[in-house]
């Protein structure tokens, strides 16, 4: 089965990649597509460039979801891999998603180093979509240490408000942390203006599912 999809999130996972777009249909439907690799979930695309807003196609086996990932398909043995061109960035405004909050926020919403970056798992909030394209008007860009106990665990954090609400999430799509990586030290910050961003749900841990900023495009 052919899937073709604008690519919105393409993020580190587990040494490899996650990847999710959006399919358009005729009817002008947009719906979210995860591919995921046949043994592990993480995918290795090698000899492809591409990134947000990339247009992409692939072969996929079935439908796999799970309790929080309704949108994962299973990539075939031989998913023959197509970057086809790239999508007119002003048209990325007619794939925005339009939630109120992004899942659930307030009490218990937030973790030790973030705020309103994570949800519980047997939150009823979690059981549509686990994928989000919004754009925002400016954000933060921090570099923390979330390590413990003698441990180092540096992460990229972006911190915006939507809707009112403010969250601080981890960055996880490469093209906007390494960017500025080696520019900041830890606690350090930069501005960065409008943009596009995909968050989304990462498998449950610990009994959260945390939210983390899986693709960025500058508006």
């Amino acid at each position: 089965m052919l899937k073709k999809f604008i690519c919105l999130a393409k993020s580190a996972r587990d040494g490899a990649l996650c990847i999710a777009g959006k399919e358009v249909s005729s009817e002008g439907n947009a719906d979210w597509i995860r591919p995921i690799g046949r043994e592990k979930e993480a995918l290795t695309i090698n000899n492809l460039d591409f990134g947000v807003g990339s247009i992409l196609s692939c072969d996929v086996d079935s439908h796999s979801p799970t309790e929080v990932q309704k949108e994962n398909f299973v990539i075939s043995e031989k998913p023959n891999w197509k970057n086809l061109g790239t999508f007119p960035k002003e048209n990325l405004v007619n794939l925005l998603d339009s939630p109120d909050t992004l899942w659930e926020v307030g009490n218990n919403c937030s973790s030790a180093h973030g705020y309103n970056d994570r949800v519980a798992v047997n939150s009823c909030a979690i059981t549509g979509n686990s994928l989000y394209f919004i754009k925002i008007d400016c954000a933060i860009l921090v570099k923390k240490d979330q390590g413990y106990d003698g441990d180092s665990k540096k992460r990229m954090r972006i911190i915006f408000e939507y809707n009112g609400t403010e969250y601080s999430l981890v960055v996880t799509c490469p093209e906007l942390s390494e960017k500025y990586w080696n520019e900041l030290k830890i606690d350090e910050t930069v501005k960065i203006g409008p943009s596009y961003i995909t968050v989304s749900l990462a498998k449950p841990f610990y009994g959260f599912c945390y939210k983390v900023v899986a693709g960025h495009a500058f508006a």
